[in-house]
């Protein structure tokens, strides 16, 4: 009988049993009926090391392998392509281009209204680009913007903070929305309000709380999630002299630590402490360099009047230096 049965399976399967031990067998889950080596493959690639994480966690690793540029590209944090953004007839940004490698400190230097502002809020997926595309840490401002979300920090020319809730509850509200567990969660509130030097003040409300303070405050809540690049729209506006000194103090600590830091400002003192500069006017970026490769390029008379050549001429200058030579000095020397 179990002869007579074992011959019909044969017959049906076209082919004798196999008896391998299933341990030493091929895991066929995710093959493609040709054989040929799909999606599946890379997947199993990602997971192997993955033992004990769970089913989100693998999705996102194997996302993230998916999405890893290689070659040059691997080198760039952002890759901008033709970027371009008009509210009704009025067009803020007009096709930008650029590249920025990891571990780079670029300025954006502009007047007021020249488009810094538009640009960055394309790159943080806040506004969608009318064409063109941007990829950061290599995901697509487009397509991916969750995925862009969680490689950036970001700390906006106005505040973002809520000013009833205390620096502790502002930060909670961020690990939160960033999906960190409560432990994790815990110990990067401690270390961000002891980076920040806010441990006397963490329990007050933030509308409490000085000009400088809250600048420190949005600084660490955008580190909290450990990001990739940092993004910074005018950090010091409002700030006193010792509020710019401390936070450019802050900002010389990311860059030594490897961070990709981007920029904007209309200050030339400030530009003049980044590693690049991307001049933005009406829209367009008209140069990019180091401060010193600016100045020889436009007249070799500093990057003030390399600044006037490039730029369209205004009611009036709004990229002229706004502080004492003495602080321009500190400036540089402290970014640098």
């Amino acid at each position: 009988m179990r002869r007579a049965r074992a011959r019909r399976r044969g017959d049906r399967g076209g082919a004798a049993r196999d008896r391998t031990p299933l341990s030493r067998r091929p895991d066929r889950r995710h093959a493609r009926p040709d054989g040929a080596g799909g999606r599946g493959d890379d997947l199993r690639r990602v997971r192997a090391p993955c033992h004990g994480r769970s089913g989100g966690s693998l999705r996102r690793a194997a996302r993230r392998a998916r999405r890893r540029p290689d070659g040059a590209d691997a080198m760039n944090i952002i890759e901008c392509d033709d970027l371009g953004r008009s509210f009704g007839p009025t067009v803020a940004v007009r096709s930008v281009s650029f590249s920025m490698a990891r571990g780079a400190f670029l300025g954006l230097l502009g007047r007021n209204g020249a488009g810094k502002t538009t640009l960055l809020h394309m790159l943080t997926t806040l506004v969608a680009p009318d064409h063109g595309d941007a990829r950061i840490d290599g995901a697509s401002v487009r397509s991916e913007p969750k995925a862009v979300r969680a490689a950036i920090g970001m700390v906006f020319q106005d505040t973002a903070l809520d000013g009833q809730l205390t620096a502790r509850e502002n930060l909670t509200i961020h690990a939160a929305l960033h999906g960190l567990r409560r432990r994790e969660a815990a110990a990067e509130i401690a270390r961000s309000i002891a980076w920040a030097d806010l441990e006397e003040a963490a329990d007050r409300p933030t509308r409490a709380l000085s000009g400088g303070m809250r600048r420190r405050l949005e600084l660490a809540r955008a580190l909290m999630h450990r990001p990739r690049l940092i993004i910074l729209d005018e950090p010091t506006l409002g700030l006193d002299t010792q509020g710019r000194r401390d936070l450019w103090r802050r900002i010389a600590g990311l860059r030594e630590s490897g961070l990709s830091v981007l920029m904007t400002t209309h200050n030339i003192a400030e530009a003049e402490a980044c590693c690049e500069i991307g001049v933005i006017d009406q829209g367009r970026l008209v140069a990019r360099g180091s401060p010193a490769e600016l100045s020889r390029r436009h007249g070799g008379m500093g990057l003030e009047e390399a600044f006037l050549r490039l730029t369209t001429p205004g009611p009036r200058d709004t990229a002229l230096p706004l502080h004492a030579p003495t602080d321009e000095g500190r400036i540089r020397r402290i970014a640098r």
